[in-house]
């Protein structure tokens, strides 16, 4: 008479055949006065126990299957399982003391019982002291599997979760037994469809004890049965685990709890210090950036001239091939910042606010550019620190608030040089990309020309030393090379052809004449040392907009220290034949930008955002080098960001002066010149400083238009004289 199987021992097998081989003896040795069978699952991708495991253990069933994931494997076992009861046995464990006739005979004497496993201890003997766990819920995954129980440990949801603590002498009920050994019936397996296959590794007991659980059953760990379990040496041969883990996770929430839920749980689970700097310094930005927008978004004349010819080329009135003229009015700055506004005001229905939000997102973007730019160029704890101070910038955060045609500066200047980096690198595409983004600079602000001098010069050194980014360029690439930087300049050429070139030939011309001029060679009269005096103080102030907002000399001498900190580790570089190309980028996009701008001797503010982004990574380079000790780097880097924020909360994003007068202000005084002209038709007329330009009255003709009454250039009974002044708008009313 054949005896009926009571117990199948289902093994799944990888890669650790020797241990393997250590288990399947002990269960030998170990299980006594009972009839069972031992089922290996192999899921090693060559099945080289096979032919041993035949031969040393003849009675083993042995089951060849594709590697699909423990949880598979173990439905694969199942599958062959003749027992009434289902032991699942991690194969680097050995048992202890017909440690499966205790599990056995407890299910058997207990009915509620549903899933019994054994204490697990290591080879000493010694109790592993986590070994059992309550239900795993979102709540719980939040606080015990995050950052929060490393620097909490006693909160007491994590203490509810992970049972420490708890007698292992005694018999323990909970909610999820340890993958590692348990045992179940096979009636009760096959009802709950046993184990769920999308699990590949970690999280599928959990997953399978909760569906047990939702039955109404029981679970526990008794200490009659015990396992020597030699931890980790199943999963010593993948180098995949950590993401294993986290998709497991994932889904075992989202099927659980929904997607809001492991959302929320993948949120707080994966976030490390530099993650959490990284969320902390986004969420700044974001504040920063959108803090009473509405109210406090500038709106000078040359953004509302952006304004109205975006308005016009929507309207079909206009269709414009250049921008704004420059400081010299025979230029202009090109027409493609027309072209992105007019689509956001189109979406927002002609709300000035709307490029507000646009110029906020393009601000947030560069962050992010930033910090993975600024990884390749110096290395993500460098680029990481920039990241922090070029979002609490106080000039930064100005301009990405003001949608004007300087906003989208700095992230294509980041783009530009990134491109540079990964043609110098030997990818002959990123030449072209190259020339495409200075292309688009051009359009945004013409003095972003001098950016092409770092271009010049690799390509110069690399013909020299006949380096591979320069010999290696093809007719091909030249071709792509024209195309690519012809694209942008379209609109531009076109003006060109029936405006004397002054936007491409001419201007050329007029740039050779200042590069003379930097060097001692004057075609023209040159600034006088008042004016040059002029343009110090000019920077100094917006050094300490940009640095430190709290105290100029502070800014001044951190940039500085960081200027020639830089010279000295590139000279070192040059001296050991060690150059860094990434440090060499920076430093020559920062040089030759300093250069131009004070070579120029025009103080202008629109000259500094091709600056933002390079003068942050240095002084980040800087303070990582100085600053050994992560601690205080973060404290010094903290305190400058907190500084800077409040400061600039604190005088409302420099709103006090006259040129800072806010597009709500221009709005009111608009909305009481309709209201005091009986919403009949009006001029508009200025007075006093800027009003010599003609944009000085454009925010107020947009917002009148856009409020449904719009200006009349000549013949009005009414006409109103704006004066602004100490942040403030007076407005006279004159009837013809």
């Amino acid at each position: 008479m054949i005896k009926r199987t009571e117990i199948s021992v289902i093994i799944v097998h990888y890669r650790v055949k020797e241990i393997l081989f250590t288990c399947i003896k002990s269960i030998l040795e170990q299980t006594k006065n009972i009839n069972f069978e031992i089922i290996v699952v192999d899921n090693d991708e060559k099945k080289h126990i096979k032919k041993d495991l035949i031969r040393k253990f003849p009675h083993v069933i042995y089951v060849p299957n594709d590697n699909k994931g423990f949880g598979q494997g173990s439905n694969v076992g199942a599958g062959y399982a003749r027992g009434e009861y289902l032991f699942f046995l991690n194969p680097d464990t050995t048992l202890v003391n017909n440690a499966v006739v205790s599990l056995v005979s407890f299910l058997k004497n207990n009915k509620k019982a549903a899933i019994v496993a054994p204490i697990l201890q290591d080879q000493n003997g010694d109790v592993f002291e986590l070994q059992g766990l309550s239900t795993l819920t979102p709540l719980r995954g939040v606080f015990a599997l995050s950052f929060i129980n490393k620097f909490f440990p006693n909160n007491s949801i994590s203490k509810k979760y992970w049972l420490s603590g708890w007698d292992k002498s005694k018999i323990k009920e909970l909610d999820c037994v340890p993958g590692t050994a348990f045992m179940m019936k096979k009636r009760l397996y096959e009802k709950i469809g046993g184990f769920d296959n999308n699990f590949f590794l970690y999280f599928e007991e959990f997953d399978l004890c909760k569906r047990v659980k939702d039955l109404g059953y029981k679970l526990y760990i008794i200490p009659q049965g015990r396992v020597v379990h030699l931890w980790g040496k199943s999963t010593a041969h993948r180098n995949d685990l950590n993401e294993i883990f986290r998709e497991s996770r994932f889904y075992y929430f989202k099927k659980h709890y929904g997607v809001f839920s492991a959302i929320m749980v993948e949120l707080f689970t994966r976030a490390s210090g530099p993650v959490l700097l990284k969320i902390s310094f986004l969420l700044l930005s974001v504040l920063l950036l959108l803090y009473r927008l509405p109210s406090l978004m500038s709106f000078i004349g040359d953004q509302a001239w952006f304004y109205i010819s975006a308005r016009d080329l929507l309207l079909g009135e206009s269709y414009p091939l250049v921008g704004i003229t420059s400081s010299h009015t025979w230029l202009h700055q090109g027409a493609l910042w027309t072209y992105i506004l007019s689509g956001v005001l189109w979406i927002g229905n002609f709300n000035p606010v709307a490029g507000g939000y646009l110029s906020a997102a393009i601000g947030l973007l560069t962050l992010v550019m930033l910090y993975l730019i600024g990884k390749q160029l110096l290395g993500s704890r460098i680029a990481l620190i920039a990241s922090l101070l070029y979002a609490t910038s106080p000039l930064v955060i100005l301009h990405a608030r003001m949608p004007y045609h300087t906003t989208p500066i700095p992230l294509f200047v980041l783009l530009y040089f990134f491109s540079l980096y990964q043609w110098v690198h030997g990818k002959k595409i990123y030449l072209s990309l190259s020339l495409f983004f200075l292309a688009i600079l051009y359009n945004f602000e013409l003095a972003t020309v001098v950016l092409s001098a770092p271009l010049l010069l690799f390509f110069l050194y690399g013909f020299i030393k006949k380096r591979k980014w320069v010999v290696g360029i093809t007719r091909k690439n030249i071709l792509h090379a024209v195309l690519f930087s012809l694209i942008p300049m379209i609109p531009i050429v076109m003006y060109d052809l029936s405006h004397g070139f002054k936007q491409t030939v001419v201007y050329g011309g007029w740039l050779m004449m200042n590069a003379l001029r930097v060097i001692g060679i004057s075609l023209y009269p040159s600034k006088t040392p008042e004016q040059t005096i002029n343009i110090f103080s000019f920077t100094y102030e917006l050094l300490q907009k940009l640095v430190f907002l709290p105290h100029g000399a502070v800014a001044f001498t951190l940039l500085l220290l960081s200027t020639v900190y830089m010279l000295m580790v590139i000279y070192r570089q040059i001296v050991r034949s060690t150059v860094s190309v990434g440090l060499v980028i920076c430093s020559l996009w920062f040089i030759l930008t300093i250069i131009f701008y004070f070579g120029n001797k025009t103080p202008s503010e629109a000259y500094l955002p091709m600056l933002f982004p390079v003068v942050f990574l240095l002084i980040a380079f800087f303070l990582n080098s100085v600053v050994k000790k992560t601690y205080y780097l973060f404290i010094l880097v903290s305190i400058i960001c907190i500084l800077n924020s409040v400061y600039l909360l604190k005088d409302n994003y420099f709103t006090s002066n006259p040129i800072g007068l806010t597009l709500r202000a221009r709005q009111v005084m608009v909305e009481k010149i309709i209201t005091d002209s009986n919403s009949r038709s009006f001029q508009i007329y200025g007075t006093g400083v800027g009003s010599e330009f003609e944009s000085f009255t454009m925010p107020y003709e947009y917002l009148s238009w856009y409020l449904g009454n719009p200006t009349r250039k000549t013949n009005s009974n009414n006409v109103f004289i704006l004066e602004e002044r100490a942040g403030r708008v007076r407005v006279l009313n004159q009837n013809d």
